[in-house]
């Protein structure tokens, strides 16, 4: 189920690799690492606990993490 920022009629925006352990807990940011990298890295996943409750603040610092993981 996609995590739904805001939605306004036919509008909706969606958060793309956002977590949360428990539902009152702190929002994570977790990406499936690729195939031919895990083995070097020697993780699956990429979590990294972004340490808010907040789910605007927690958008905007996935979206720098995400930018650099593209790169």
């Amino acid at each position: 189920m996609p995590n739904v920022l805001h939605r306004s009629g036919a509008l909706t925006v969606t958060i793309d690799y956002l977590w949360q352990k428990h539902t009152k807990g702190p929002y994570y940011y977790r990406r499936r690492v690729p195939k031919d990298i895990a083995p070097r890295i020697r993780k699956k996943v990429r979590q990294v606990a972004l340490k808010t409750y907040d789910k605007m603040a927690a958008a905007r610092l996935i979206e720098s993490l995400a930018k650099a993981d593209d790169a």
